[in-house]
């Protein structure tokens, strides 16, 4: 399979299967390891590409595939793989520079009608704002197949630029600031937030050609 170390093109489907796992000390042979077990494997039809990614501040691997349709997804990577439906995405008009960080920011949520409720609310929030953080490039939320989980790809400049933003109360966009709109964000009742993970890609895997 051909390797590469550009980001997955996310218009290219809405159907994605996410995994994380800790790897202590090993990040990149984790990394490796599950790159090449995938290698070896006969690449299933409806499976687009597989991202690996390892996280900046912690031990954590993750992996994130692109497939054609939920009917296609079969022979997950990763321990406990959760498959999400893409629900909203933004982005700067005109923006294009290329992501330096990736953040998975997860939320546990009563419902699938929750969830994607309260993506719409973040969304809100978002455009209320009127300078958004400089860091800040794009934001795809998903929504998990059983409706439990959602999971924010949010792509930043840099990891330095994603720890000035949670570190700073008045940044816009982040669970910190104050403004009525995030207070209903951070308020919302059924909606339990789970943490963040700061990742930069170490390889995509793509379709072989035939």
């Amino acid at each position: 399979m051909p390797r590469s170390q550009t980001l997955p093109d996310l218009s290219r489907s809405g159907v994605a299967v996410v995994s994380s796992w800790a790897a202590p000390g090993r990040q990149r042979a984790v990394m490796e390891e599950a790159a090449a077990a995938r290698e070896s494997a006969p690449w299933p039809d409806g499976l687009l590409s597989v991202s690996y990614f390892v996280s900046f501040d912690d031990d954590k691997v993750a992996t994130y595939a692109q497939w054609s349709g939920e009917d296609a997804v079969t022979g997950l990577d990763g321990p406990e793989p959760i498959v999400y439906r893409l629900h909203r995405s933004g982005a700067m008009a005109g923006d294009t520079r290329v992501p330096g960080c990736i953040v998975f920011v997860e939320v546990e949520s009563e419902d699938a009608d929750l969830a994607r409720s309260w993506i719409d609310s973040v969304f809100t929030a978002l455009g209320s704002e009127t300078e958004p953080h400089p860091g800040g490039i794009s934001a795809h939320f998903y929504v998990s197949t059983d409706g439990k989980r959602v999971l924010n790809y949010a792509a930043w400049t840099d990891p330095e630029a994603h720890r000035k933003a949670v570190g700073d109360p008045a940044a816009p966009g982040v669970a910190k600031s104050m403004s009525a709109e995030w207070q209903r964000v951070r308020n919302t009742p059924g909606i339990t937030p789970i943490g963040f993970t700061r990742y930069g890609l170490a390889l995509r895997l793509t379709r072989p050609a035939t």
